[in-house]
């Protein structure tokens, strides 16, 4: 698969500084919506669009944990059930997650505002933690 040049998409410099096995992903959120298979639920198969060692939610495969840990949701995923997952996946793998990104084509700030003390509190425990909202025209990183 051919990577897309992903520099004109980013829309602020914070997110430039991503691990090298997003781009891939990125690149695919990128497909997904140009050819408009975003609008649907988001596959399951992310594993084959990154490289190094990566826990994806949703993912078809079941594997080790490690340090990156990435949510991807599209905009038939229900974005509540989507963040659960994502942020409980870090109980499955305690002190191994350490950097958690969810890229997502929907945003909603009032379910992300119920999640807040949770998210503070993986803060607090050492966890790095970035929601970025991805559309036609770039990535965003949100406040959370």
């Amino acid at each position: 698969m051919e990577t897309l040049n992903l520099d004109e998409y980013f829309v602020q410099r914070g997110i430039v500084e991503l691990p090298h096995g997003l781009k891939g992903i990125l690149a695919r959120i990128i497909e997904d919506i140009e050819t408009g298979a975003s609008k649907g639920r988001a596959p399951d198969d992310y594993e084959n669009y990154t490289t190094g060692n990566i826990n994806l939610v949703p993912s078809k495969h079941k594997g080790g944990c490690h340090n990156i840990l990435v949510g991807i949701c599209y905009d038939k995923d229900n974005f509540e059930e989507r963040i659960r997952d994502w942020l409980d996946h870090t109980m499955r793998c305690p002190g191994i997650n350490g950097d958690l990104y969810f890229f997502t084509t929907q945003w909603n700030s009032l379910v992300v505002q119920k999640f807040k003390g949770y998210i503070d509190s993986l803060r607090k425990n050492g966890l790095s933690i970035h929601m970025i909202y991805i559309t036609d025209k770039g990535f965003v990183l949100m406040p959370i």
